[in-house]
């Protein structure tokens, strides 16, 4: 069996070198020639641009029979991504920071902290 590739490429130029005007019915048997569904709507979005054409229903179905027909695409598994070594680095001070102190003082208890001169008794 002759498998015909149509793309928008090749017919494109050949239906303008021999001014052949686009039909509904060549669209709609051209898509049914088809196996691809990325060559067929790719051809199908590109005859939807031609001067003095639009599509017929058959066009239409003749699309949606292929799409239905054709198996689901396979889907591409993502790149894998190998992380990179992280590799320690010593830490250095900052400049523009204070050091940290080594122990903070705890907080005042109530029998430490000196309430005078707030009214307290």
């Amino acid at each position: 069996m002759l498998v015909l590739h149509y793309t928008p490429e090749v017919v494109g130029p050949f239906c303008h070198r021999f001014l052949i005007i686009l039909s509904p019915s060549f669209v709609s048997h051209t898509l049914r020639s088809l196996v691809d569904p990325h060559t067929a709507t790719r051809f199908f979005s590109w005859a939807s641009t031609q001067p003095r054409y639009s599509h017929s229903l058959d066009c239409h179905v003749s699309l949606i029979t292929l799409l239905l027909s054709s198996p689901p695409p396979t889907p591409t598994p993502p790149p894998s991504i190998t992380p990179s070594p992280v590799t320690a680095q010593p830490a250095s001070p900052s400049p523009s920071l204070p050091p940290i102190p080594s122990s903070r003082p705890s907080p005042p208890t109530p029998e430490s902290a000196n309430f005078s001169g707030c009214g307290a008794p």
